[in-house]
């Protein structure tokens, strides 16, 4: 039976940097990149930071879902790995929209800017951009909380 690993904050646990950590995470996750196709294994890496992701690891992938990336670090590494024919669209990567993403590689037959589709709200992930701005225009925190939380971070040390 075919198997989907997918990795969530992928430059966490398979890093370009060795003095980072996860050491063992990195090297499973570089054996199932370049072993699991023969085993039925198959792995999804998620990354905001492309550019911090090991070579090992990125130097197999067949397929790839780019999603709005800004830094340009993370857009100049991402021009490095696509062929040459998807050029063009990377010039899109700051400005896709929610939702959108620039498709290239194994599994597309051309390189292509798409629209995913939106999971129905009981499907989606319950961890969202916390709204800020709306939060801040109501003073609703208890003060006595506040205090408690400054206190808090007063006492860290580091």
């Amino acid at each position: 039976m075919p198997i989907l690993l997918a990795c969530e904050e992928a430059h966490r646990y398979a890093p370009d940097s060795d003095s980072v950590g996860f050491t063992s995470a990195k090297r499973a996750l570089s054996r199932i990149a370049k072993e699991g196709r023969k085993y039925g294994v198959s792995l999804c890496l998620i990354s905001q930071r492309p550019s911090e992701l090991a070579t090992s690891v990125i130097s197999q992938v067949s397929t790839i879902f780019a999603l709005r990336l800004t830094g340009e670090k993370d857009q100049e590494f991402l021009a490095s790995v696509l062929p040459e024919s998807s050029v063009g669209l990377m010039a899109e990567l700051s400005s896709l929209r929610n939702g959108e993403a620039i498709a290239v590689g194994e599994g597309v037959p051309v390189p292509a800017r798409i629209c995913l589709e939106h999971l129905p709200e009981h499907a989606r992930p319950k961890s969202r951009t916390a709204p800020f701005s709306q939060a801040w225009t109501h003073d609703t925190v208890d003060q006595q909380f506040l205090e408690e939380l400054v206190a808090r971070w007063r006492r860290q040390r580091y």
